[in-house]
């Protein structure tokens, strides 16, 4: 795709970044901002890295068709800034699914990272070329944005590459909650990835899938992101210790995003008896899932303090 150096972008681009059409079915990476020559500095924004989690990628076509991302260029391009955006599992949107073969947010690790792990699949998994390419963006990147949805109701959270600099850089995110150390209890994400390479990485989890306010929040995290406009403004929430699910796994009652939960109160059961909480000082619920997958997390604990109690009551209120 030839670029306009002037711009900065697509010259003559006929439609939206991220579109369905019958010529291309997907269109899965835009670039803009300065030539590679000239960058200084180097951002990655992924969307869709689940398939049927689309906010990140509406908000930047919202953004891209308002004129915004014309607007920002000549700024971007007086700061030698580049700005790349990739669709992380095409056929996963094409379809409206979590994934297509393998869970991409789980495979930026060993085994999957070593140049013969296609001899593991009798079929080569979808999910590893993509993992490929994007571990190739990851490396080209001095920033990563990684934009997702949920599928319960949750206000929106950043997480962090667990270094210092991504720590500071969440808390400037215009989210409700920084958690800390969520990444650890998960293996293979893209920012943990990003962590190997000493890279300064950011997710947001921008809201529920189908809640059109998930959108709104995406395309303010990206005008953040890349104008960088925003002052340290969050305390973090310390998360380390996830709930999986196993055989027989179902909720005892309803379970909202950032509830607090006593010791020892059942919240759900399985094949091994009841789930119960654990910490003698209770807990906050992060992340549930609407739709358990046997192996995957059913949710995160959180540590509980009165810091977080009393900004969990001002939300409930």
């Amino acid at each position: 795709m030839e670029e306009d150096e002037e711009e900065g972008i697509p010259a003559h681009y006929p439609n939206l970044p991220f579109q369905f059409n019958a010529k291309n079915p997907l269109s899965w990476e835009f670039v803009f901002g300065c030539s590679e020559e000239k960058a200084t500095i180097r951002k990655l924004i992924l969307v869709c890295i689940h398939g049927n989690e689309q906010c990140g990628m509406k908000a930047f076509n919202q953004l891209f068709d308002e004129g915004w991302i014309s607007t920002i260029n000549p700024i971007l391009k007086q700061k030698n800034l580049r700005i790349r955006v990739i669709l992380g599992n095409p056929r996963g949107v094409i379809e409206n699914k979590r994934f297509i073969d393998l869970n991409l947010n789980r495979i930026f690790r060993s085994p999957f990272l070593n140049e013969k792990s296609s001899d593991m699949f009798i079929k080569r998994p979808y999910e590893l070329s993509r993992m490929e390419y994007i571990c190739k963006a990851i490396r080209w990147c001095d920033y990563l944005l990684d934009l997702h949805s949920t599928s319960a109701d949750t206000p929106p959270f950043a997480l962090f590459s667990d270094n210092i600099l991504s720590e500071r850089y969440a808390t400037t995110f215009p989210v409700e909650y920084v958690i800390k150390d969520l990444s650890k209890c998960v293996l293979g994400t893209t920012l943990g990835f990003a962590k190997l390479l000493s890279k300064i990485g950011i997710s947001v989890e921008c809201g529920q899938h189908e809640n059109p306010d998930s959108v709104e929040i995406a395309l303010q995290i990206i005008k953040k992101y890349v104008t960088d406009i925003g002052e340290p403004s969050h305390n973090v929430l310390s998360c380390g210790k996830c709930q999986l699910v196993n055989k027989g796994f179902h909720y005892m009652k309803k379970i909202e995003a950032f509830q607090r939960v006593q010791y020892n109160e059942v919240l759900a059961n399985d094949d091994n008896g009841a789930i119960t909480c654990p910490f003698p000082q209770g807990a906050i619920i992060i992340m549930p899932t609407e739709y358990p997958i046997i192996g995957e997390e059913a949710w995160f604990w959180g540590e509980y303090t009165k810091s977080i109690d009393k900004a969990v009551q001002h939300e409930r209120g």
